[in-house]
């Protein structure tokens, strides 16, 4: 739902996140981004933190734990999502489940 997205992007994420219907979740964004690459919507910013701990929620609930994300980014600055991934310990249950494609580098912009 666009307009719920625009309103409450982050109670948007959530719920699409929740589905117990879906094996591979594609997330993509595509527009303005802070210098950390936090997406950036009228009311609110989402970040690479805030969308792996509700994935992490929607995961411990969800009776398809083995689910994967993909996440597309098309923005500036897209590759710190790419980093902060990179960052998260490998022994973390469901980072392994996390994918990112980045339009460019974290110091970069993508047009």
């Amino acid at each position: 739902d666009s307009a719920m997205l625009t309103e409450d992007p982050s109670n948007a994420i959530r719920t699409f996140l929740r589905s117990d219907e879906i094996d591979l979740f594609i997330l993509a964004y595509a527009g303005r981004a802070t210098p950390s690459g936090g997406w950036c919507f009228s009311r609110e910013v989402v970040t690479f933190d805030s969308v792996l701990q509700m994935w992490q929620q929607a995961r411990s609930q969800a009776s398809n734990a083995d689910a994967r994300l993909l996440i597309v980014i098309d923005a500036p600055h897209a590759g710190a999502w790419v980093d902060a991934l990179a960052a998260v310990p490998q022994a973390a249950a469901f980072a392994s489940g996390v994918m990112i494609q980045a339009s460019c580098a974290a110091g970069e912009t993508s047009w």
